[in-house]
């Protein structure tokens, strides 16, 4: 990724850098101004050498770097979420999770919210249920929209 993306940056600092033939009818503070990223050498056919502030320089490669932090800020958040869950998991036990992503799958017209019911089916606990605390749908597992327990 270093060599990728330091190839990257440079061809950015290419592509922004002016190259103006001196033929261009304006002054040299006018073209300064316009144009604040210079070619000052050549290389065989190759940008070699850019002359400008610092801020310019450093805007050019933000605009490569930001987009990159940015999804590397995503996937960190979504590993985040991941490990929250997987810890939800891990504290609650597998026929939980298993649950929870059943209520959260089951759709229906009332698919925009995630399915809360009140009891959760807990390792080597007998099956418990109850209709959605928010919209009445009955249970994912058997149906019923009361307890088994009661």
């Amino acid at each position: 990724m270093t060599d990728d993306l330091r190839a990257r940056i440079a061809a950015a600092i290419r592509d922004a850098a002016h190259w103006c033939d001196g033929d261009c009818g304006q002054t040299e503070a006018e073209c300064d101004a316009k144009h604040p990223l210079q070619v000052a050498v050549w290389h065989h056919d190759i940008v070699a050498d850019v002359v400008g502030p610092v801020d310019v320089i450093a805007g050019v490669v933000m605009a490569v770097v930001q987009p990159i932090a940015d999804e590397r800020d995503r996937l960190a958040a979504a590993v985040n979420s991941t490990l929250a869950v997987a810890e939800l998991i891990e504290a609650n036990g597998v026929q939980w999770a298993a649950a929870a992503v059943r209520r959260a799958l089951s759709g229906g017209p009332d698919s925009d919210h995630v399915h809360r019911y009140p009891a959760y089916n807990a390792p080597g606990e007998p099956h418990r249920c109850g209709p959605c605390v928010e919209c009445g749908s009955p249970c994912v597992e058997c149906g019923s929209p009361f307890s088994d327990d009661a």
